[in-house]
């Protein structure tokens, strides 16, 4: 059956999604947001059909409500695999800026 091997994987990972999902919910990283001690730059496709973009979308917003440096960068058009030039020139000069306003030359 198409997807056994990841779905095995995962619910061995996180558990299976049933009416408790506690387990699941306490490994999220939106939920311990607040524990992250780094600045996250998230990069994602509007168009991505593999993750959605509300998952980035509330990343952002969960690392930002827990007051840490969160930057999301939407590559308008773009899916899952950064498949279009202008979206890797963009991933790049984006990746540029946050690595030299974090770490510095």
């Amino acid at each position: 059956e198409r997807g056994a091997d990841a779905y095995k994987y995962w619910t061995e990972q996180i558990g299976k999604l049933t009416d408790d999902n506690s387990g699941i919910d306490a490994q999220s990283a939106a939920n311990n947001a607040g524990a992250i001690a780094i600045p996250v730059m998230l990069i994602h496709g509007d168009k991505d059909e593999v993750v959605p973009i509300e998952q980035a979308r509330a990343m952002d917003a969960a690392l930002k409500a827990a007051g840490k440096p969160s930057s999301l960068v939407v590559l308008e058009g773009e899916g899952h695999h950064l498949e279009r030039y202008a979206s890797r020139l963009k991933f790049l000069e984006s990746l540029v800026g946050f690595l030299d306003a974090n770490i510095g030359r």
